[in-house]
């Protein structure tokens, strides 16, 4: 039963960021990428993917498929609780975008499913000090269009706008406040994914 509802939850989470990635692609096209939240969701799509077609028993996959984790996460608990009244419908663009479909899809639904595909099928436990490996990517992304911005003036988002906020409040917000609360996060869902395989031992 167990092994039933893991392959249909993969098949749909897949189904849904195969449908956005390719939304993305075909109408934002490289600039949609330029958003934490579609990168999240390509990754997503990606892993699964790889798992699919049989390929995921090398040796990075686990350490991607943490990776990916926080990131589709980080993704859904941003936008909820930091961006979400930012956003208005009437997009122009394909029917997902033009009604909003594809914000729920990135920022909720695949956030969601995807957590519950990996606590279920997730087969090795982690140590507390490998947090680190969570915050990788939205470390990455945060110092590259910090220092991109600068020159650009473009900021994916207002947290993170130096024209905007001026260069203090965005790092008071980012690396003061976020960060530390990324990090008890990812400390908090490694010991929850450490429980549950201890309780699939007993």
């Amino acid at each position: 039963m167990k092994l039933n509802f893991q392959k249909v939850l993969l098949i749909i989470t897949f189904l849904f960021a195969a449908i956005v990635t390719l939304t993305t692609i075909t109408y934002q096209i490289s600039k949609g990428y330029l958003y934490f939240t579609n990168q999240s969701n390509l990754l997503v799509f990606l892993v699964l993917l790889i798992v699919i077609i049989g390929k995921s028993d090398f040796k990075a996959f686990d350490f991607i498929k943490f990776l990916t984790l926080i990131s589709i996460l980080v993704t859904g608990i941003v936008y909820n609780l930091m961006l979400r009244k930012y956003v208005t419908l009437g997009y122009e663009g394909p029917f997902l975008i033009r009604t909003g479909i594809q914000n729920e899809l990135t920022h909720r639904v695949i956030p969601i499913f995807y957590t519950v595909y990996y606590f279920i099928s997730n087969k090795n436990k982690m140590k507390i000090w490998e947090f680190y490996k969570g915050i990788i990517h939205p470390i990455a992304y945060f110092t590259i269009f910090l220092i991109l911005g600068s020159i650009t003036k473009f900021y994916p988002y207002p947290f993170m706008d130096v024209e905007l906020m001026g260069l203090g409040k965005v790092l008071l917000t980012t690396i003061g406040i976020m960060l530390p609360i990324l990090i008890f996060l990812i400390i908090g869902i490694i010991g929850v994914g450490n429980k549950i395989l201890t309780t699939k031992e007993v």
